[in-house]
């Protein structure tokens, strides 16, 4: 499984590193996403997205509409909890996903739900540092 601490210079460079990622995601695998805003959460999806065999410009921040589905070779539900803690619910029943991968921006609400096989991206700020680690 991929981990470690990366330096990302650009857009693209965030979607190869996602795209990587996803040469190991599987079904019921649950990744959160944790990093302050423009941090490159989105655009990272976009990677995992692509490397699935989804179309990346198809992908879009759910932060309105809370969970966008992207089908491709492995399902992909994409999560965004900044502005809905109310539909937690809704989780505890779908992780881990049993026909795709879950990715979460914003997990912070779902500590409590931590599967145990899981993987943590942290973006840390202006510098593009990701981190990628397992539980």
């Amino acid at each position: 499984m991929l981990r470690g601490s990366f330096l990302v210079k650009d857009q693209e460079e965030m979607k190869k590193l996602g795209e990587s990622l996803s040469g190991y995601l599987k079904e019921g695998d649950v990744v959160f996403l944790k990093g302050p805003l423009g941090s490159g959460k989105t655009t990272f999806v976009k990677g995992v997205a692509r490397g699935l065999g989804y179309p990346e410009d198809r992908v879009k921040s759910p932060t309105f509409t809370f969970l966008n589905i992207y089908p491709g070779r492995v399902k992909i539900y994409h999560v965004d909890l900044y502005r809905s803690s109310e539909d937690l619910e809704f989780l505890r029943d779908v992780l881990p996903p049993e026909d795709g991968v879950l990715l979460v921006e914003w997990p912070e609400e779902l500590e409590d739900l931590k599967p145990t096989v899981f993987v943590e991206i942290r973006f840390e700020g202006e510098g593009r540092r990701v981190s990628i680690d397992h539980g």
